[in-house]
């Protein structure tokens, strides 16, 4: 929480994407191959599990990943705005 505040004083833009479960696991399964289940599991680390208590309001935009562009093209259409 404390690197939040400090990067959004500092004038950073903060950019949130949620996963459900099952694309996530899909993902790292697809990236990482037979050394997924590692990077599986770290995502219970208490590093990983610090985020999950961390309000989407500290951040100026928020998505939800998909299987397809829509992420990128929501952030880049934030960060095309005026004072994003």
């Amino acid at each position: 929480m404390n690197e939040v505040i400090a990067f959004k004083d500092a004038g950073y833009t903060l950019i949130r994407i949620h996963i459900d479960e099952d694309l996530q696991i899909q993902r790292l399964k697809k990236t990482y191959g037979a050394k997924a289940d590692e990077h599986i599991n770290n995502r219970k680390d208490d590093s990983e599990a610090e985020m999950s208590m961390i309000r989407d309001e500290y951040f100026d935009l928020v998505v939800h990943a998909a299987d397809d562009d829509s992420v990128a093209k929501q952030v880049k259409r934030y960060l095309s705005k005026p004072n994003a």
